[in-house]
């Protein structure tokens, strides 16, 4: 969810962080994370505001798109979204989270931007 001491959350756990051996020439994503919500190897830089693609290429547009398709599909079959309810009934968080989440991101955006 959101916040810090959220649970799930959508950050990655310390537990998938790990440091590369050093003096590589380069480095990928999975040098340093085994989380299964972790952008692929190969993915370009991404921000909350842009992706370092040229929009008008279409082949960096099809791959971009089939790198985030691929970390979503990895990331929502991972078993930290499945949560047991009172009555030992599981479910998958992700399927309960959308709406609220992002009505908090709409009134985030709109105090920003002083609507």
């Amino acid at each position: 969810g959101i916040g810090f001491a959220a649970s799930p959350s959508f950050e990655c756990e310390a537990r998938h962080m790990k440091l590369p051996e050093r003096n590589r020439k380069d480095y990928q994503i999975s040098d340093f994370t085994d989380c299964p919500c972790a952008l692929p190897d190969g993915t370009a830089l991404v921000g909350q505001s842009f992706v370092a693609i040229d929009p008008l290429n279409a082949s960096e547009v099809e791959n971009h798109l089939s790198k985030m398709t691929l970390r979503s599909r990895r990331c929502a079959a991972s078993s930290k979204w499945i949560l047991t309810g009172p009555r030992n009934k599981s479910f998958n968080f992700l399927e309960f989270s959308g709406t609220r989440m992002l009505a908090h991101d709409i009134e985030f955006f709109r105090t920003r931007v002083c609507a």
